[in-house]
């Protein structure tokens, strides 16, 4: 199977997967909208992004080192499972001696050993994942994407329609969806078998810690871009307002939702093709088309915005957040281009590259947080996490070429980026004939962005041919 056709049976085997959980997430905060108020929806979330950052921090980032050396047909699979298992217990048990920490933090000390769990659920959920996904078990990933689908479904109803229990559903889902996840893995795909404390090589376990250490900081930092902005909001303004922030942004996570599900793929093609013959033209050919249909994409979601929120905020209270949506938008777009650039890192072990980009990108948002909240509120919150991630794009896909020499199209850049500032302008001012304004930029972007994706298909097209 040659590398495009292997890209794209991958994608469409983790979209299977992973689609169906990621709108379910989206779909059902029309649910967690009509049974949560904006301050216990704040609270929640708060939760789930707290576990986030302190679960790369308490397991090493481990599961990144699965992935990397896990796909290296130079190590035993047995070390490599085995590295991450013990990593993530002892990880796990001394974030539980510091768990009296956990509990001085505001909106969420009341729910520790709830967040505790979760983590627990989470962590061992991924270290699974990522070891299926290294051992090349893609249907599998897939199918257990399906699994935990219908259980978070069934649970959500249970524990948020039925019992109205609120955020301590909303939580309890999550968990037990993971904690199913973890057991059908183990079982299907015999995961525990590679445990094998005895005989374990310490060269592979160094070298996966040191690989996967630099990392931890690179998640932090990130998380502080992405996520800090929430603790900003409800610090300096309220809980109701990051209630409000925080649905606005679930609709910037359809385009996450998409990259996400193309990384998983991307992210073993480009470990597995970086020192191939023809590595520059396969990068540049996918990340030109992948940034071509991420920017159509985000057209597509500004035109169809205020219908899209009407569907998922079930309280009026909500609906007004959908103002916030178009500069958050446009951040979330350049945090998946930089996503894309950050695999270049993984499969050239420039791990330490990350995490200083990483780092201009949280400084960058703390100063702009501290600035504009207090002046312009939740909007100013969108801008700082915008320009953190635009600032952050713009020194990566400078410094990623200098391992790979992929070829890149400022021009075209420039062109969408600012088109699709037009079509957020015209969203937050709320100009007249607003729909008429969003059509012509769709149709102008589609324009710009339509040979690009073209000719990566018929490349595609051409090469399945041959194969």
């Amino acid at each position: 199977m040659n590398k495009y056709k292997k890209l794209a049976f991958n994608t469409l085997i983790f979209t299977i997967g992973s689609f169906g959980s990621k709108i379910l997430s989206f779909l059902l905060a029309r649910l967690y909208t009509s049974k949560m108020l904006p301050d216990e929806f704040s609270t929640a979330d708060l939760i789930v992004q707290t576990a986030n950052l302190l679960i790369p921090i308490a397991t090493l980032s481990i599961t990144e080192g699965i992935i990397r050396f896990g796909l290296d047909r130079d190590f035993d699979k047995k070390h490599i499972y085995t590295t991450g298992f013990i990593t993530t217990c002892i990880g796990l048990l001394i974030l539980l001696l510091l768990s009296p920490v956990i509990h001085l933090v505001p909106s969420i000390g009341g729910y520790t050993i709830l967040l505790l769990i979760y983590m627990v659920t989470s962590s061992f959920r991924m270290l699974n994942q990522y070891f299926v996904r290294s051992r090349g078990l893609v249907k599998l990933f897939s199918a257990d994407g399906i699994l935990t689908t219908l259980t978070m479904l069934i649970f959500n109803v249970i524990f948020i329609a039925v019992l109205n229990m609120g955020v301590l559903g909303y939580i309890l889902s999550i968990i037990l969806s993971d904690a199913l996840s973890s057991v059908f893995m183990c079982l299907v795909a015999d995961n525990l078998k590679y445990v094998q404390i005895k005989g374990l090589d310490k060269n592979v376990a160094v070298s996966m810690i040191r690989y996967s250490i630099p990392l931890i900081p690179t998640y932090i930092l990130w998380w502080i871009v992405g996520l800090s902005d929430r603790y900003f909001i409800v610090y300096l303004i309220d809980d109701y307002a990051n209630g409000l922030y925080s649905l606005a942004n679930k609709i910037p996570s359809l385009i996450n939702t998409v990259s996400t599900i193309f990384f998983q793929a991307w992210q073993m093609s480009a470990i597995s093709e970086y020192k191939s013959e023809g590595a520059r033209t396969f990068y540049t050919k996918v990340f030109d088309a992948y940034q071509s249909m991420m920017i159509v994409a985000s057209a597509g979601i500004l035109l169809f915005l205020k219908p899209i929120m009407r569907i998922i905020a079930a309280d009026t209270e909500y609906y007004d957040g959908y103002i916030y949506v178009p500069v958050l938008l446009i951040g979330v777009l350049c945090c998946c281009l930089c996503q894309f650039l950050s695999s270049i890192y993984s499969a050239s072990k420039h791990t330490k590259n990350s995490l200083w980009t990483s780092l201009v990108a949280a400084i960058v948002n703390i100063i702009l947080n501290v600035i504009l909240i207090p002046k312009m509120g939740v909007q100013g919150a969108c801008i700082s996490t915008l320009c953190s991630y635009g600032i952050c794009f713009l020194i990566r896909v400078n410094d990623t070429r200098r391992y790979i020499k992929f070829k890149f199209n400022t021009y075209k850049f420039i062109i969408n980026i600012s088109l699709l500032a037009v079509m957020s302008a015209t969203i937050v001012l709320d100009y007249t004939h607003l729909t008429i304004w969003l059509l012509c930029g769709f149709v102008i972007i589609a324009m710009n962005n339509y040979t690009s994706i073209m000719d990566t298909l018929n490349q595609f097209i051409k090469r399945k041919k041959k194969a």
